[in-house]
């Protein structure tokens, strides 16, 4: 999560997502605590409306609400970040309608 804190951070992020055919859609707003994780996440999910969204965390997915169907959570590990196998999980679950 910390990677959306500065813009730099940020951009390398885009860029290694777009070499390998992804982006950033949006990013949960930064508040000055990051235990409010949870609190981020469900401030981007109010009031958006889309087919599917997908967290991808390396926290615990505690915050995730199982009974919204349109939400898929992908923990990644914290030492490894985002991995081939995460990518090939979202894009199962992508084409999994």
């Amino acid at each position: 999560s910390d990677w959306r804190r500065t813009p730099s951070n940020l951009e390398e992020v885009r860029k290694q997502l777009a070499s390998i055919g992804l982006e950033v859609f949006d990013c949960t707003p930064v508040l000055s605590d990051v235990r409010e994780r949870s609190v981020e996440i469900a401030l981007w999910l109010d009031g958006k409306i889309f087919d599917k969204a997908f967290i991808l965390d390396d926290m615990p997915a505690e915050f995730v609400d199982p009974d919204i169907d349109n939400v898929l959570f992908v923990k990644t590990d914290p030492s490894l970040g985002l991995t081939e196998n995460d990518v090939d999980l979202i894009n199962s679950l992508m084409k999994d309608k």
